[in-house]
């Protein structure tokens, strides 16, 4: 028989595994960026901005903590884009904001050259 803490860590680790699924076949399919919460959703919203926070190099590891901790990650989301000049690829921990000031001056607090609107589906940056 299965404890409780037993199904909630299989629960757990289904999830993480969906998310990174998601995430891998989103980069297959959004070549130039996209934003996937920690349910495995691209992220498709009309207001607010996406902040990079947090470089991330392990995303398993990432997505791992953020199911095990939902409320420590609400209102973030994988943030992946691929510069258009040299072809390298980043992903972030974002934090999704909906006020354009609070927006910046957090991009500008962790070195973000920019925030992506969603909106109007551009970078604002931040100079």
């Amino acid at each position: 028989m299965f404890g409780l803490n037993t199904i909630v860590d299989h629960n757990d680790k289904a999830q993480a595994a969906h998310v990174i699924a998601a995430f891998s076949a989103a980069k297959r399919t959004n070549r130039d960026g996209f934003t996937l919460d920690f349910q495995g959703n691209l992220v498709e919203r009309t207001d607010g901005y996406a902040v990079g926070v947090q470089s991330v190099s392990h995303v398993e590891t990432l997505v791992t903590h953020a199911v095990n901790n939902p409320k420590r990650y609400e209102n973030h989301a994988l943030g992946f884009w691929r510069d258009a000049d040299d072809g390298r690829e980043y992903v972030d921990l974002v934090s999704i904001e909906l006020d354009r000031e609070r927006a910046l001056k957090l991009a500008a607090a962790h070195g973000q050259k920019a925030v992506w609107h969603f909106a109007n589906a551009c970078e604002i940056y931040t100079n």
